[in-house]
């Protein structure tokens, strides 16, 4: 497989020496997966290092009462830090994986030969430091969010982060409700009153921002 063209959109790739551009050729596997559904159960044994090409990842984790908390997602040319390590200490992966988008394309570079390129090539040691550092990022920005910010902060906090540049949300409020490891009707509740004071407008399957530094402030305030 030429890796170089199917990891276009990753930057180490650029800057790989020969031998590890050959180690990644031979190595190096696609998986497609054309509907919506979970890829990956807390204690399953992955494959190796797992980066998105096509779609968007949510890693999650499952509470006491069985709500899903997200902890952090894996978008295009980015990759799963939890499968990194896994990889790296032949460990079980530690919580869910679903692709939030169908289709969904993955690249998958083997337990043993990310190791390889890992010792061999200071390109791959640091896209891994770079991947660390960011999911490191996330998590604590999570865990800091349920701690100190109330739901509906919280919900304001996730409505800015995934608006488009028109800001539009598309997602459902059971989803929303997923993501923040809470109940629909609650979600749904703190949506009415944030369309009441003139800050959003739902419809079904989208939500509209109709000010999101205005929203932003909400969820810092």
């Amino acid at each position: 497989m030429d890796a170089s063209a199917t990891l276009g959109g990753f930057r180490f790739t650029q800057r790989l020496s020969h031998a590890a551009r050959q180690e990644l050729d031979q190595s190096l596997m696609t998986v497609d997966v054309a509907e919506r559904k979970t890829l990956i159960r807390r204690g399953d044994k992955v494959a190796g290092a797992y980066l998105v090409l096509e779609g968007v990842l949510r890693i999650y984790n499952i509470d006491a009462r069985g709500r899903e908390v997200t902890l952090y997602s894996v978008e295009p040319h980015d990759a799963c830090i939890f499968a990194m390590n896994c990889a790296f200490n032949d460990l079980r992966y530690p919580a869910w994986v679903e692709n939030e988008e169908a289709p969904t394309r993955l690249a998958v570079i083997p337990s043993l030969s990310y190791r390889k390129l890992h010792e061999l090539d200071p390109a791959v040691r640091g896209f891994t430091f770079d991947v660390l550092s960011s999911r490191i990022f996330d998590l604590m920005n999570t865990i800091e969010e349920m701690a100190t910010l109330d739901m509906e902060q919280r919900l304001a906090s996730f409505l800015t982060r995934k608006c488009n540049e028109q800001g539009v949300v598309t997602t459902s409020h059971a989803k929303i409700a997923a993501n923040l490891g809470t109940a629909r009707e609650v979600v749904t509740r703190h949506l009415r009153q944030l369309e009441s004071r003139g800050l959003i407008e739902t419809s079904r399957g989208e939500i509209r921002i109709f000010d999101p530094v205005v929203l932003a402030a909400r969820a810092e305030s």
